[in-house]
């Protein structure tokens, strides 16, 4: 989901409860000189969606439609001049074929300090790592919200609190990760699940404190000439499970995760000269399985600026996408090139056409994803995809679970 479109102020107070409530911000006393105004803004996203599948899915309890109404609110409280600010970001989503999908989730509950040289945020919140345009190796802070986007874009709030120092050698992050989030999977009557499919509440961890267990991360990130550049180093429970074979008592095959306590080290950049970007990704993580992985995704981005004599830009993209540990059952992208476009017209209407597909090197297993958007008004925007599945062998897990998923997804979204 893109981001919102820019807050709107609505009213700037300064009231006795301004007051109050910046004070127990700062943690400060009154002063005599009047206190600087708290400005409040809110903004929210109401989406409706439709899906429609044309193919009988390879499971008979599963559904050939499908529809959702979704809704993100986002309230801020910002105090400039005193470097205070508090977000406040629900969100929920009502499905009527999948009782799993239909949740609710905090994205962000926090207060950021900002100083000098530094800022400090505490409570829930989102952080976001990675370069690439197909998948994201280093990614590994937020869980992510697999049955609110399948693209696996979407993030759950993160309980955390973050520190950040600015020097003139880069950005030093630290993390301090307290709570687990487990991932959760779509239910038996859902299109796009796994053949078998994933009972998300059975989960097994390797640390006896389980969902309990504190995390911790560190990031620095710097710009270096035409480079853009970052390093970071994970230490708690694996967000991407493995999964282990159950039996349910009516003789159905399940699989039920498992989260393991890993290092993960992981390197993200940008290169970019002219009208020619190069993205990569690179990730080693050792603890999960029998053996460690190590994963990177690499390719070139060229933009057309103005292209063919209009005012539309049109970026072609490829990328290398590579898994040491072959054919298994966390990642399907082993040995697989992408390949794709993405038009901006630059109109009134922000519309945009984005094409991306990615084939397997081994088997020539592919899938296409179609998506379109016009904003209709200022506040209604238009969003279709088309995705499409094709030669998927049994081995691609979880893609073969999705082969005779071939869909068309319609949302209407209303921002306010």
């Amino acid at each position: 989901m893109k981001s919102l479109i820019p807050a709107r102020r609505f009213h700037r107070t300064r009231t006795s409860l301004s007051i109050a409530f910046g004070l127990l911000c700062t943690g400060g006393t009154p002063a005599i000189a009047e206190p600087s105004p708290w400005e409040f803004s809110f903004q929210g996203l109401a989406a409706a969606e439709a899906w429609y599948f044309p193919v009988r899915a390879a499971d008979t309890r599963q559904r050939d439609a499908n529809t959702s109404l979704a809704i993100e609110l986002e309230f801020k409280w910002n105090n400039h001049d005193a470097g205070r600010y508090v977000s406040f970001i629900p969100f929920g989503r009502l499905d009527y074929a999948d009782s799993n999908r239909t949740h609710a989730d905090l994205r962000e509950l926090n207060l950021l300090l900002e100083y000098p040289d530094s800022d400090l945020l505490i409570g829930v919140g989102k952080v976001f790592w990675g370069t690439t345009e197909t998948v994201h190796w280093v990614d590994v802070v937020n869980q992510i919200d697999l049955v609110d986007d399948v693209n696996q874009e979407s993030r759950l709030g993160q309980p955390m609190i973050q520190y950040n120092r600015f020097t003139d050698l880069g950005r030093f992050s630290f993390f301090v990760l307290p709570g687990f989030r487990e991932r959760v999977f779509p239910g038996e009557e859902a299109r796009l699940r796994t053949h078998p499919r994933i009972i998300g509440n059975a989960a097994t961890y390797s640390s006896s404190r389980e969902e309990r267990h504190i995390d911790f991360a560190t990031r620095w990130s710097h710009t270096i000439g035409n480079l853009d550049l970052g390093l970071s180093h994970f230490w708690g429970t694996v967000r991407e499970p493995v999964y282990n074979v159950a039996l349910l008592p009516d003789g159905e095959i399940v699989l039920h995760p498992h989260y393991d306590i890993v290092h993960q080290f992981g390197v993200d950049g940008i290169w970019f000269t002219g009208d020619w970007l190069v993205k990569f990704e690179v990730m080693s993580r050792h603890g999960q399985g029998d053996s460690d992985a190590f994963r990177f995704t690499v390719g070139p981005e060229y933009t057309f600026f103005r292209a063919f004599g209009t005012r539309s830009d049109i970026d072609l993209f490829a990328e290398f996408l590579y898994d040491s540990e072959g054919t298994n059952d966390i990642n399907p992208f082993e040995r697989d090139v992408a390949y794709g476009f993405r038009l901006r017209v630059n109109d009134l209407r922000d519309t945009t056409i984005e094409f991306a597909g990615i084939t397997d090197l081994r088997n020539a297993g592919t899938f296409f994803n179609l998506e379109a958007s016009t904003r209709v008004h200022q506040e209604w925007l238009l969003r279709a995809e088309a995705r499409a599945f094709a030669e998927i062998p049994p081995e691609d897990f979880p893609l073969n679970g999705f082969r005779r998923d071939h869909h068309l997804r319609l949302v209407c979204e209303y921002r306010f």
